[in-house]
């Protein structure tokens, strides 16, 4: 957190549309995140909620990058 101390829950969100279990089905799992990014659905990732964070000053780049395994996608 900036100048503060504390936790937030940084989240992401699959939701079990038809696509996603189709792919789900196929065990095509590399593909999932793909449909996330898209956000249909509601749908995001975890590096789109850091991102959010960042974009809100509630996290800043450096610190969200120690987080994430994808740090190039935020």
């Amino acid at each position: 957190l900036q100048d503060k101390e504390g936790r937030i829950l940084a989240t992401e969100v699959l939701i079990p549309i038809l696509s996603v279990r189709n792919i789900i089905r196929r065990g095509a799992l590399l593909e999932l995140r793909g449909q996330m990014v898209t956000g249909e659905e509601g749908m995001y990732t975890f590096e789109q909620c850091l991102a959010q964070f960042i974009k809100n000053g509630i996290l800043s780049k450096e610190y969200a990058k120690e987080f994430s395994k994808f740090p190039n996608y935020i």
